[in-house]
């Protein structure tokens, strides 16, 4: 990673803070290699770090939907796959 990178990314999401006050995590990665992992603000009055937990609500369908798209470009799983032959569970238990 180029050098100052980090710093950049610190200021910016510092500087998000102060515009949202809303508190965040942020991970970056790339090929397995852990190169930022920080926690922005606070929850609870505690400061955040890499381990707290937060509510993530909707967001969790556009993760889903994105590795799900993953999967069919790795050539994992066809669009028109059977959910069922795609989660361990049976069909019939979620009805």
């Amino acid at each position: 990673m180029e050098s100052g990178v980090i710093q950049k990314l610190d200021k910016i999401l510092n500087t998000w803070l102060e515009e949202s006050s809303e508190p965040f995590n942020v991970c970056v990665a790339r090929k397995g290699i852990l190169f930022f992992n920080q926690g922005y603000g606070k929850r609870n009055r505690e400061p955040v770090t890499p381990d707290t937990k937060h509510l993530v609500y909707s967001i969790t369908k556009a993760i889903s939907g994105t590795l799900f798209m993953i999967f069919v470009e790795k050539g994992l799983v066809k669009l028109d796959d059977p959910v069922s032959n795609i989660l361990p569970i049976k069909t019939s238990k979620l009805l």
